[in-house]
């Protein structure tokens, strides 16, 4: 019964070799009320796609010491931050969060070396290709366009196939700019995210 509902009691977390997977969900308790090998448990564990998983009932939400980025809900799915320890982030908001906090690292990082102004410039560029087949038919020219991808099939009659390939390019850009009074005495900024960036 115990490796059916892998349950998690709290002297097993609690230990110094307790390894916290990556990813917690947070559970309600009723979910396995009444099941003998989960009495006293704080959640289960689980395997979800080859990841491991730790279901944390919502009343162990104090006890586990970990923070939850916006706030600790009932059926939410946390990833863990891994530039900060302790702290999982929901997966409706990971990347945006992660965003900002790399942009409010810049922003520290120029007002430490002593900028009186900064500004941060990002753009993202995503491309996709889709490869397929086309059939025209008719006379004359038939032009297939997607975006800035185009084909142009020539016939005097009769049917034409083509092989079309259309590509996307999508690109996003977020201004940042912001004036500091300016610091007197620069110093090295500690770094997080841009330790190894050059």
């Amino acid at each position: 019964m115990l490796s059916i509902y892998n349950p998690v009691f709290p002297e097993d977390y609690a230990a110094a070799n307790y390894d916290r997977p990556k990813m917690i969900v947070i559970a309600d308790e009723d979910q396995r009320k009444g099941i003998e090998v989960c009495e006293g448990a704080i959640g289960w564990f689980s395997k979800e796609a080859g990841l491991e998983v730790l279901h944390l009932y919502e009343e162990a939400v104090p006890f586990s010491g970990v923070a939850f980025f916006p706030r600790a809900i009932c059926d939410a799915v946390y990833f863990e931050d891994t530039m900060t320890p302790g702290r999982y982030v929901s997966l409706d908001c990971y990347f945006d969060v992660l965003n900002k906090d790399k942009i409010t690292e810049l922003r520290r990082i120029a007002y430490e070396l002593g900028a009186k102004k900064c500004t941060l410039e990002v753009t993202e560029e995503a491309k996709s290709v889709r490869v397929g087949k086309g059939a025209a038919s008719g006379k004359g020219k038939t032009e297939v366009s997607a975006g800035k991808a185009r084909k142009r099939i020539s016939s005097t009659g009769g049917e034409v196939k083509a092989d079309l390939k259309n590509a996307k390019e999508l690109e996003q850009r977020i201004v940042f700019e912001q004036e500091f009074e300016g610091n007197a005495n620069p110093k090295r900024p500690e770094l997080k995210w841009y330790a190894h960036d050059q």
